[in-house]
């Protein structure tokens, strides 16, 4: 219970830290309580990201103490209360009206079974996080295994020769997640397992929270909620909550920089703007399909927002900028000691896998990683395509399935084939876009509901 109650100390602590990063930037439309969801998933991305920078220059990970913890959170509690006795709660300008809050009787019993179902899957992953060491293979071999060589070394190092060179397990992968559990071991003085599934559960409970209150300012908190749950309710999705891997931090951190790069480009609002580049910076030092797959992605798509006006190109060479600037020491690094961005070089060779398609169909249909998200997906896509097209969720639609056209690209004509024959990554990378692609739908069946409100009666 001490080691639990210690994991939850510092996900406050980082939270107030992560409030005071972005309390500088002024919003038209994110409130305080946002501003605190925002400031922890941040923090899960960033703070590893600043840990790298020290121990590149020589400084040793118990310099990072409690007391640095400390300082921060009292700083960030203070702003936090400066905010709230000041009334720092500008309202959202909204792409629709909001649908209205459940008023029914038959409502308000979908909410409540709703909720009961989300207080159910949040007590398993506790269960199973809180009662069980790790015990899948790459966060034992890996991610949990570099932050006890972290932990237990205090240092980086740098001779490739050593079996703890950056960590040990597997250098090339990004040392997001490693270090920031390396971290929590050092600020406990221990090594707790109870301790460490914060940084899985914290994720899964963020990626809930950030999803109902970007679409709670859209569509209405009910059924902003339900969306919400639709996301975390996928079974894969649970299982990463306690596995101790890194996936759902990625898919946390696209599906972030996804919702508040769009809200930029329709508000202009400067701090979704800021959001919208730590998060992607957070996935750049995540997985090395932040450099693969992400970034090339959001480029694509910054350059057709350049085209359609919607982006200005002074605010995109910033943003573009800003995240090679920060993201620079980590590749000079890899680049330096030859550290390649995908397992397998050979794999990158290109080759046409046609029967990948079966396979496709297999993982999405008739098994049980996403449960019914593969009929809805068929069906939704259908059902909103032309609401995507003529209207402003275009681009948003747009980088969402241009996300899964590369991430299916890279199995269908490679041979990373390979690691979708034996299902390895493929559910795993499947998950990264499906959180981004329900908000899409959650904001195309509000924009589609105010559409036959407006309707005229002479045209119904």
């Amino acid at each position: 219970m001490t080691d639990i109650f210690g994991g939850a100390l510092i996900v406050l602590g980082l939270t107030l830290i992560g409030y005071g990063l972005i309390w500088p930037f002024s919003s038209t439309g994110i409130r305080t309580s946002e501003r605190l969801l925002l400031g922890a998933a941040i923090s899960l991305g960033l703070i590893p990201l600043f840990l790298f920078y020290g121990l590149l220059a020589g400084w040793r990970l118990g310099i990072f103490s409690p007391w640095v913890l400390t300082a921060g959170a009292v700083l960030g509690f203070a702003l936090w209360v400066t905010d709230f006795r000041h009334g720092r709660q500008q309202g959202a300008e909204r792409l629709m009206p909001p649908a209205r809050s459940p008023q029914s009787r038959y409502h308000v019993l979908l909410v409540g079974i709703v909720t009961i179902l989300l207080i159910e899957k949040v007590f398993f992953v506790a269960i199973q996080g809180f009662s069980f060491p790790t015990y899948f293979w790459d966060a034992i071999d890996n991610w949990n295994y570099r932050a006890k060589v972290l932990y237990a070394t205090g240092y980086l190092d740098l001779d490739p020769r050593s079996e703890t060179f950056l960590g040990g397990g597997k250098p090339h992968y990004p040392m997001g997640p490693s270090l920031f559990r390396a971290w929590m071991a050092t600020l406990l003085g221990r090594w707790a397992e109870k301790a460490i599934v914060f940084h899985s559960l914290v994720a899964y409970l963020l990626l809930f929270a950030i999803i109902w209150k970007a679409l709670s300012k859209k569509i209405g908190r009910w059924h902003s909620f339900f969306f919400a749950y639709l996301v975390v309710s996928l079974p894969l999705m649970i299982h990463h909550a306690y596995s101790s891997y890194a996936d759902l931090l990625l898919s946390l951190f696209f599906t972030g920089c996804l919702i508040y790069g769009h809200e930029y480009l329709i508000t202009r609002d400067r701090l979704s703007g800021i959001v919208s580049l730590f998060f992607l910076v957070s996935s750049l030092f995540t997985k090395n399909e932040g450099v693969v797959l992400i970034l090339p992605v959001v480029i694509i798509a910054m350059l057709i927002a350049i085209g359609q006006r919607r982006l200005p190109l002074g605010s995109a060479c910033f943003y573009a900028g800003a995240a090679v600037f920060l993201i620079l020491p980590w590749v000079i690094l890899k680049f330096h000691f030859g550290l390649s961005f995908t397992p397998n070089e050979e794999k990158s060779i290109f080759e046409f896998h046609p029967n990948g398609l079966v396979k496709i169909f297999e993982v999405l249909f008739r098994q049980g990683s996403f449960n019914l998200f593969g009929p809805l997906f068929i069906v939704s896509t259908l059902f909103y395509s032309t609401i995507w097209w003529r209207t402003e969720l275009r681009i948003l639609a747009f980088t969402v399935f241009l996300l899964l056209g590369v991430i299916l690209g890279v199995f269908l004509f490679s041979g990373n084939y390979a690691f979708m024959e034996n299902q390895m990554t493929i559910n795993r990378s499947l998950m990264l876009f499906m959180p981004a692609y329900i908000y899409l739908v959650g904001l195309s069946a509000g924009k589609h509901q105010n559409e036959e409100l407006t309707v005229p009666p002479g045209n119904n």
